[in-house]
C-alpha cells in the first residue's frame, strides 16, 4: 500500500499499535475539476451536467490528474467504508462521508464566489490518515472517489457530504449490446473497462478461473450488472483500492504468496469491543444452475411481415429485431433473400436487380437500408435475414448440501442462476465451497478497534480470541474507519480462515485440483 509521504515502514508500523500515536490525516478536493498541468497526458475526462464523460482519447482521467485544494484544515470528521460482497463475490463500493468546518463560509455559494460555486457533485476526493513517525507526517490513502452533492447546516455551520469510488460509475453505465465466445473472465472485464473509458493503468486483473464460452449482454444492461454476473459465476471480486486502482481479483489469489501471510495481530487489548457478526447468512445448501448458449447452425433469423414500399430513386430503413441473439449475419442475396416487384401483391414486373440492401448487424437487431435504382416505386415482397444464432444448450445443474449444518440450523439455500457457468464439474465445486464457507454462522467476527491504516481488504489478520485464550486468522471483509476528534477507529467484519478457504475447485478446460467426488446433476 503506498503512502502519501512514504512507503510503510516498520516505524510506521511501531506508531501504529504504541500506546500514545499522534494523529494525523489529509483530505484534498478538486473543487473546480481543473486538470494538473503535471498531469501525464490523459485528458480525457470532462464532468458536463453533473455526470462522467469520456473526451477524444476515450480514457477517464484518473483522480490524481486533477487539481487538488488541501482541506485539511477544514476537516471535523472523515470516514470510509470498504467491503467485499459475500457469498458469491461481485462488484463492491468504496463509500466516504465527510464533515468540513464551514465557520467562515469558505463552503457557502451566495458568500465565496469561488470554491462556493463549486460545490456541485461528482468533485474528484481523496483522504489519508496516519501518524507523525519520527518528526515526519507520513498518511496512508484510505479512499479515492467522487462526492456527491455537498449540504450546508446553517446552524452548526458546517457542510457535509459523501463519495463514492469509480466503480460506482461503472455501476450506472449504459452500454450496448455485446457477445464474446470463448473467453476468459478477465478478458471480457477488460474489453468491458476499455469501453467504459479506463485506461491500461488503472486497472488491475488477475487471470479469470472461468472461460466462458459464450457471453451476451443485453443493449442497456449497465456495466457493473455485466461485471457483477461474470464474477458471480466464479466467486471473484471486482473493486475499487484505496490507490484508486480498479481490480478484478481471482478466488484463488488469497490461497498464494505472499497473500496467504498474516499481515497484522490484533492483541486482545487492540480491540474495544469483540463479537458475532449477527449479519452472516448461513447457507447449507446450495444450487447453481444455467442456461449457457453456443453457436447454432446457420438459420433464417428473421423475416419480414410486411411489404414495404420504396419511392422511385429512394431510400428506406427497415429495423429488424431477433427473437434470439445472433453471431453473425449473412450478407444478403438477391432473389434468395429478397425479392422487388412493380405491384405490392408480387405481381407486376420483377425489379430484384434494381434493389440494393445493405446490413448493418447487431446482436439483438439490424439495420438494412434498402436503396430502389428503378425508374418507379418498387415493393418488397420478400425479405429475410440468414445468419447464425446463438442458442442455449442443456442446463447445467448441481447442487450441495451439509446434513449437520442443516440439522443445526434448518435448511437455508442459495441459488444461484447464471449463465456464464457452463460446465457440471465447475457449477459442482462452486456449490461445494460456498456451503462449505457459510455453513456455520460463528466463523465471523465484528470487532472495533484503534485505526490501523494499512489494512487493506481480504488481508489475513491474527486476531485474539477471548473465549479459547489463542489467535486465529481471519479475513478482513469490511473496513469501516472513522476519525473523529483527534481518534482514529476501525470496524472490522472478518472471516476465519478454515482449511476450506483452499478448496480448490476445477478450471474449465483443466484438470480438476483437489478431492475426487462425484458430480450429480439435479
Amino acid at each position: 500500500m503506498q503512502s502519501l509521504a512514504d512507503s510503510i515502514s516498520t516505524a510506521f508500523d511501531s506508531v501504529t499499535t504504541a500506546n500514545a500515536r499522534s494523529l494525523v490525516f489529509q483530505f484534498y478536493v478538486s473543487w473546480m475539476r481543473v486538470l494538473s498541468s503535471n498531469a501525464f497526458g490523459i485528458v480525457g475526462s470532462s464532468l458536463v451536467n453533473n455526470a462522467l464523460v469520456r473526451g477524444e482519447t476515450t480514457v477517464l482521467t484518473p483522480i490524481d490528474a486533477f487539481e487538488f485544494v488541501n482541506e485539511t484544515e477544514q476537516v471535523i470528521k472523515l470516514e470510509y467504508d470498504r467491503f467485499i460482497q459475500e457469498p458469491l463475490g461481485g462488484i463492491s463500493f468504496g463509500i466516504m462521508n465527510v464533515t468540513l468546518d464551514n465557520t467562515d463560509k469558505r463552503f457557502t455559494p451566495e458568500f465565496n464566489s469561488t470554491i462556493g460555486t463549486a460545490i456541485l457533485p461528482n468533485r474528484p476526493a481523496k483522504m489519508a490518515i496516519g501518524f507523525n513517525v519520527q518528526g515526519v507526517n507520513k498518511s496512508v490513502i484510505v479512499f479515492k472517489g467522487l462526492s456527491n452533492t455537498i449540504r450546508e447546516n446553517k446552524s452548526n455551520r458546517t457542510v457535509r457530504f459523501s463519495g463514492f469510488d469509480y466503480v460506482s460509475y461503472l455501476n450506472e453505465l449504459d452500454m450496448d449490446s455485446s457477445i464474446y465466445t470463448d473467453q476468459r473472465s478477465d478478458q471480457i472485464i477488460e474489453q468491458l473497462l476499455i469501453e467504459a473509458g479506463l485506461g491500461s493503468s488503472q486497472y488491475q486483473l488477475d487471470e479469470g478461473l472461468n472461460t466462458i464460452g459464450f457471453a451476451w449482454f443485453k443493449s442497456g444492461q449497465k456495466a457493473g450488472d455485466r461485471i457483477r454476473q461474470i464474477c458471480e459465476a466464479e466467486e471473484a471480486n471486482f473493486y475499487q483500492d484505496e490507490n484508486g486502482v480498479i481490480r478484478f481479483e481471482n478466488r484463488r489469489k488469497y490461497n498464494l504468496a505472499p497473500y496467504n501471510a498474516v499481515v497484522w495481530t490484533i492483541n486482545d487489548d487492540d480491540m474495544t469491543s469483540w463479537e458475532q457478526d449477527f449479519n452472516v447468512k448461513i447457507i447449507n445448501k446450495c444450487t447453481v444452475v444455467g442456461t449457457p448458449r453456443e453457436a447454432g447452425d446457420e438459420a433464417e433469423i428473421w423475416k419480414d411481415g410486411i411489404v414495404e414500399g420504396v419511392a422511385f430513386k429512394g431510400e428506406l430503413e427497415v429495423w429488424a429485431k431477433f427473437d434470439t441473439p445472433v453471431i453473425s449475419i449473412n450478407d444478403l442475396v438477391a432473389d434468395t433473400d429478397y425479392k422487388a416487384n412493380t405491384a405490392s401483391d408480387g405481381t407486376g414486373t420483377d425489379i430484384t436487380s434494381s434493389v440494393s440492401i445493405a446490413v448493418d448487424g447487431f446482436t439483438e437487431t439490424a439495420k438494412l437500408t434498402i436503396t430502389n435504382n428503378a425508374s418507379q416505386k418498387a415493393y418488397i415482397t420478400f425479405l429475410r435475414l440468414v445468419g447464425t444464432p446463438a442458442v442455449e444448450t442443456s442446463q447445467v445443474a448441481q447442487e450441495y448440501s451439509d446434513d449437520v449444518s442443516i440439522s443445526k440450523y434448518e435448511e437455508k439455500v442459495l441459488m444461484i442462476e447464471n449463465d456464464f457457468i457452463d460446465d457440471d464439474t465447475f457449477a459442482y465445486y462452486l456449490a461445494r465451497t460456498i456451503v462449505r464457507k457459510y455453513k456455520d454462522p460463528l466463523k465471523r467476527i465484528k470487532i472495533r478497534v484503534r485505526g490501523i491504516p494499512r489494512l487493506q481488504l481480504k488481508d489475513k489478520v491474527n486476531v485474539y480470541d477471548r473465549d479459547l485464550s489463542e489467535y486465529k486468522n481471519y479475513r478482513v471483509m469490511r473496513i469501516q474507519g472513522i476519525m473523529a476528534l483527534g481518534g482514529f477507529e476501525q470496524i472490522l467484519i472478518l472471516r476465519e480462515v478454515t482449511d476450506n478457504e483452499s478448496d480448490s475447485w476445477a478450471i474449465v478446460g483443466t484438470t480438476t485440483v483437489g478431492e475426487t467426488q462425484e458430480v450429480v446433476g439435479i
